[in-house]
């Protein structure tokens, strides 16, 4: 594929598919659904607001402390197996979670704690252990290392033989909140309102800070290859990580060119998917890391609050509306 790109007013943008212009003082296109194919929905014991797909279960988390599972093995038809109250409060939710080879799920519930559960049989999931002074609103694993968030800083901990976590290691943050946390051992990323710092953690129990980036208001990020992809308010920036201890910003895409204020995102491979502020959901094509090209949108009916994908479907998290079920379209332009 070849990409010209001169950007004035227009943005012309030739590729294998035609030529497309751009107006770039307001480059929303008008409302064109035919990429989304809507394959599933599934109502939710008190809405869905984040959600974790692994082998084809969905575990969904509500904002009134509930854990839900469902089979999502057909993606067109999920039900539910179970649902469970982890904690008897009002207005309690799952941030973030987690499942491992262990079938356990880890979860980041902020002011309710951090909780874990057997999921081994996700009709019948238990509580096995909880750390209510824990939190965080963001956690991640790689093999044996869980990281998670707390209200001022973030802990590491070690799963030992018996399947229990030990604290390898506290930070505290004096001047800054904790956002977003990942793991790609053996380094550390953990985002605040202001910068991406970034340790080596070789020796979990004396983790080194090796490098701070500028990064205002960060929603959420993922590590995808090379590569630390992270949406703000209004923009979507490329990390190189290569070198972690020498990470730089490769590019910074603005997405008010796209009229968007990003709430999350997914991609795979060059389909860039973004939900937006204003309950809609945009697909982009992504050519590089210096440009991307808006296909069309989708608007909902409630806010997106979370994505995950598995095996070519994208699952939405959409508070009262449940969870969604869709697959995005290759239609020829």
């Amino acid at each position: 594929m070849k990409n010209i790109i001169l950007v004035i007013n227009l943005i012309i943008i030739i590729c294998f598919s035609g030529c497309k212009l751009v107006d770039n003082t307001n480059s929303s296109l008008p409302e064109d659904d035919k990429y989304f194919d809507m394959r599933g929905h599934v109502n939710t014991v008190k809405g869905a607001y984040q959600l974790t797909i692994d082998d084809n279960y969905l575990f969904v988390g509500d904002g009134e402390n509930h854990l839900s599972t469902y089979d999502a093995y057909v993606p067109w038809n999920m039900s539910m197996l179970s649902t469970i109250i982890f904690k008897q409060a009002l207005n309690g939710r799952i941030y973030e979670s987690v499942r491992d080879w262990r079938n356990n799920l880890y979860a980041a519930c902020g002011k309710d704690g951090f909780y874990i559960f057997n999921t081994s049989n996700p009709s019948t999931p238990t509580v096995i252990d909880f750390n209510n002074n824990v939190k965080g609103k963001s956690i991640d694993m790689d093999n044996d290392l869980i990281a998670i968030t707390t209200d001022n800083g973030w802990n590491l901990y070690t799963i030992n033989s018996s399947n229990s976590l030990s604290l390898s290691y506290s930070k505290i943050f004096f001047e800054k909140e904790p956002r977003k946390i990942r793991i790609k051992y053996p380094y550390l990323y953990v985002s605040s309102e202001t910068d991406l710092e970034i340790y080596d953690i070789t020796m979990v129990s004396s983790p080194l800070s090796v490098r701070i980036v500028d990064l205002n208001d960060m929603r959420d990020m993922k590590i995808i290859d090379n590569y630390l992809i992270s949406i703000t308010n209004n923009q979507l920036i490329f990390i190189d990580i290569i070198q972690p201890y020498a990470a730089y910003m490769v590019q910074d895409i603005d997405l008010s060119n796209f009229s968007i204020s990003p709430t999350a995102f997914s991609i795979q491979g060059n389909k860039l998917i973004i939900a937006s502020d204003d309950m809609k959901l945009h697909y982009f094509i992504l050519n590089s890391l210096e440009s991307i090209v808006e296909r069309g949108y989708k608007t909902f009916d409630y806010y997106i609050y979370d994505i995950d994908f598995s095996d070519d479907y994208y699952y939405l998290s959409c508070g009262p509306l449940g969870i969604y079920s869709l697959q995005i379209n290759n239609v020829n332009d």
